[in-house]
C-alpha cells in the first residue's frame, strides 16, 4: 500500500472517535478569526472610516487619500497584531493536539492553549512564525525576482511613444516575466515545506530553540520537498469542496491529521528528536510503524 493512502489512513484512525473535538476545533479557530474581522469592520463604521477596499480603491486611481485613511490603517494594524497574537500560539496549539492525537496521546481541547502556559512558549510560537516568515521573504525575493524584472521590463518598453520593435520586445517581455512568476510561485511554495516540521518538532520538544526547530525542518525535509507537494496536492480535491463551506468542518480535522501522520514519520525516520512512546507503545496501528524508509 501507498505511504500517502496508508498515512490517510491512519489519520481517519487517529481521529476516531474525536470527531467531536475536532470539528469544535474547527469552529473555534474560525469563530475567533471571524471575531477580529468583526470587531474590526465595528470600529471602522462607528467612527465613519473607509475600509481596507475603500482606500485600496483610492490607491489603485490615484486618487489622494483622504484624512480618515489614517485612523483606518491604524485600527487596522492594531487588529492585525491582536490576531498575531492570539492566532499564532492558537494555531500552533491545534498542531500539538493533532501531532499528539495522531501518537495516540489524544489530549483534551484545553491543550489547544499550550503555547498561553508560559511567557517561554508563548514568545517561542511567535518567533518561531517571524523566523519562518523572514526567511520566506527571501525565498520569495529569489523566486520571483526574475519575473517581475522581465514584467518590469515590458511594462517600461509599451510605453506609447515607443517604437513597434519595443513593443514586440513589451510582449515578450511581460510574457516571459508572467512564466517566470507562475514558476517562481510555485518554487516558493515548494520551499515553503523546507519548514513542515519546525511546529511539529516545537510541539514534541518544547524545550528545543526556535533556530534549532527550522534546522532539523530542513534537515529533515531534505530531498522530499517533491514529495510533500504531491502529498498536499492529493487533498485538492477536498479544498476545492470547501467552497461549499460545510465539508470544511470534515476537510480541516481530516488534512490536518494526515500531515500530522506525515511529520510524525519524517521526524521518526531521521530520528530528530528521540521518540516518545504512547501510552500503548504504537503511534496509531502497527501498519504505520512497519512502513519502512520511503524510496528517495
Amino acid at each position: 500500500m501507498k505511504f500517502n493512502t496508508l498515512a490517510k489512513q491512519n489519520a481517519k484512525k487517529a481521529l476516531g472517535n474525536r470527531w467531536g473535538g475536532a470539528i469544535a476545533v474547527v469552529l473555534m479557530i474560525s469563530a475567533i478569526s471571524l471575531l477580529f474581522s468583526i470587531l474590526e469592520s465595528m470600529f471602522t463604521v462607528f467612527f465613519g472610516l473607509p475600509d481596507f477596499y475603500e482606500i485600496l480603491a483610492y490607491l489603485l486611481e490615484g486618487r489622494d487619500l483622504p484624512p480618515a485613511a489614517i485612523p483606518s490603517v491604524i485600527i487596522s494594524g492594531v487588529f492585525a497584531v491582536l490576531g498575531f497574537l492570539v492566532l499564532t500560539p492558537l494555531k500552533l496549539g491545534v498542531t500539538n493536539w493533532l501531532y499528539q492525537l495522531t501518537g495516540g496521546q489524544p489530549r483534551e481541547i484545553s491543550s489547544l492553549f499550550f503555547f498561553f502556559d508560559s511567557p517561554c512558549l508563548f514568545f517561542k510560537s511567535l518567533f518561531l512564525r517571524l523566523g519562518i516568515a523572514v526567511r520566506m521573504f527571501f525565498w520569495a525575493v529569489l523566486c520571483l525576482s526574475p519575473g517581475v524584472v522581465f514584467t518590469g521590463i515590458g511594462d517600461y518598453l509599451a510605453r506609447p511613444d515607443a517604437s513597434a520593435a519595443d513593443h514586440a520586445l513589451a510582449a515578450a517581455g511581460i510574457t516571459l516575466g508572467s512564466i517566470l512568476l507562475l514558476l517562481g510561485f510555485a518554487a516558493l511554495w515548494i520551499c515553503s515545506f523546507r519548514y513542515f516540521l519546525a511546529g511539529y518538532l516545537l510541539c514534541a520538544d518544547p524545550d528545543l530553540g526556535v533556530g534549532t526547530v527550522i534546522r532539523l525542518s530542513v534537515r529533515g525535509t531534505r530531498g522530499r520537498l517533491s514529495k510533500l507537494a504531491q502529498f498536499q496536492l492529493s487533498f485538492l480535491g477536498w479544498y476545492l469542496l470547501c467552497l461549499l463551506v460545510l465539508p470544511l468542518l470534515y476537510v480541516a480535522p481530516y488534512t490536518g491529521a494526515s500531515m500530522a501522520i506525515y511529520a510524525r514519520y519524517l521526524i521518526e525516520r531521521d530520528n530528530l528528536i528521540p521518540r516518545q512512546e504512547s501510552p500503548t507503545g504504537r503511534i496509531v496501528d502497527q501498519d504505520y510503524i512497519d512502513l519502512g524508509p520511503q524510496p528517495d
